[in-house]
């Protein structure tokens, strides 16, 4: 049934895959032959995707779902993560989406809605990048799952490793960074470039 109708966690809650995958799910939406899941759960890098057999790349798509989260009415929460990863064409390969009507027995019929991520890995190592603290405010008095979502092709497939994943309400070093991002001359710091 959609988030409306089941029990959610309440926040702070947090997950850091150190032990397992918790109470997160994944889909895989395009699974290659040979390959029982594309996301999987390492005891050394958290929730790790990937879709390759020896130096083959194979196209896949697949999701890494929260439990349904209750973010509160009338304050600001905000949604981090660590993540490392190589091999990608582009930061399009990995994303982050959230939706408010999620079912679990059809994750790709909920309405996902893509979140930007502030920070990404340059791929040049396995470096470990904070995400940034990301704007949940627009949700809050509703129901969320918050998914991790992986694409392959044969000509690019990316490793990507998740941990320390946390929705909390904002501090008030993040709000105020939230509301500067919010103008448009603001200078991001992204993988060691200034963008305006």
């Amino acid at each position: 049934p959609p988030t409306s109708e089941r029990e959610c966690q309440s926040i702070p809650y947090t997950e850091t895959f150190s032990s397992s995958q918790g109470d997160f799910t994944v889909y895989n939406a395009v699974l290659p032959s040979g390959f029982t899941s594309i996301w999987n759960w390492d005891s050394r890098y958290g929730m790790v995707a990937k879709c390759i057999k020896g130096s083959t790349k194979y196209a896949s798509k697949a999701y890494l779902i929260s439990p349904c989260v209750e973010l509160p009415e009338n304050s600001k929460c905000v949604l981090t993560f660590s993540h490392a990863a190589k091999f990608f064409q582009d930061t399009k390969q990995m994303l982050l989406l959230i939706s408010t009507n999620y079912d679990e027995t059809n994750p790709e019929s909920a309405n996902w809605n893509q979140l930007t991520i502030p920070t990404y890995p340059t791929g040049d190592n396995w470096n470990w990048f904070e995400s940034g603290a990301i704007d949940l405010s627009k949700y809050s008095g509703q129901n969320v799952n918050i998914a991790f979502f992986y694409t392959s092709t044969s000509s690019y497939a990316p490793q990507w490793e998740i941990k320390n994943f946390a929705i909390k309400k904002a501090t008030t070093t993040e709000l105020e960074n939230i509301d500067e991002k919010k103008s448009p001359s603001t200078k991001i710091l992204r993988n060691g470039q200034l963008l305006i």
